[in-house]
């Protein structure tokens, strides 16, 4: 179990244990290190933007810091929730029925959606640790975002 899968975890009880087995198995082409990364990377990317490249006097102020944050919370819930929901219309979730033998699928399009959730609550908690212990300190105008007027 890496480290993404146990952090996806605490939330495995909105998206369904089914998708959680899907995204434990690494022969899959879609898991939780991957989706972890991808996470990492765009709540980085939105960090920057608004702590390094806009950086203005200004910007820094917490409604401006919570548009960031809402911005990234947006794009991670969409970009998460469409690449499960088209690994689930892919058929790359079916699985064989132990009694009938047969092909099919205990996720549904909710268990998608609800992974999209939890996945931008994560991107939620990432950027705020990452504002708070990282940016703050590469910032020149913004460095007091989120706690200043």
């Amino acid at each position: 179990m890496d480290f993404f899968s146990i952090l996806y975890s605490w939330l495995v009880g909105w998206y369904g244990q089914d998708l959680d087995q899907f995204l434990c198995d690494p022969s899959e082409g879609l898991n939780y290190l991957i989706i972890g990364i991808i996470t990492i990377v765009v709540t980085v990317f939105f960090g920057l933007l608004y702590y390094k490249i806009i950086d203005k006097p200004k910007w820094a102020h917490w409604y401006c810091w919570l548009t960031t944050l809402v911005i990234n919370i947006i794009v991670n819930f969409w970009w998460s929730w469409q690449w499960v929901l088209q690994n689930l219309y892919d058929g790359d979730m079916a699985v064989t029925d132990p009694t009938t033998g047969k092909l099919t699928t205990y996720v549904t399009e909710d268990n998608c959606l609800m992974f999209g959730i939890a996945n931008s609550i994560m991107a939620t908690l990432i950027f705020i640790v990452l504002s708070f212990a990282v940016f703050r300190f590469i910032s020149t105008n913004c460095k007091y975002s989120p706690l200043c007027k």
